[in-house]
């Protein structure tokens, strides 16, 4: 139900920044939020992002997400989310669907 995005620093400097999406619905969330971007060459900064649906809901689109840097050009990602029933999720194990009640 997580996925990563990483962000290359290219300023000069370190940068701060703020994380979002533009388009997506509540239960779909990033973090850190906030944060700041090392320099140019420095390490990349991962944004996890998490999507944690009620349960019955489907969705599938794309949702653009941003990261936007006060004093410099914003960056912006495209990311791909489907759910809902009949969504493979062979790639990472979220628990079990059984009935604990």
């Amino acid at each position: 139900n997580s996925a990563t995005v990483n962000v290359v620093p290219d300023s000069m400097g370190y940068e701060d920044y703020y994380a979002g999406f533009e388009d997506a619905p509540e239960w779909v969330t990033v973090e850190p939020a906030i944060g700041k971007l090392d320099r140019r060459g420095g390490a990349e900064t991962t944004l996890t992002v998490t999507a944690c649906p009620p349960p019955g809901t489907s969705f599938s689109g794309e949702l653009g997400l941003v990261c936007v840097l006060p004093d410099d050009i914003d960056k912006a990602f495209k990311v791909t989310l489907t759910v809902g029933d009949g969504v493979a999720t062979s790639d990472f194990d979220a628990g079990s669907d059984a009935d604990m009640g």
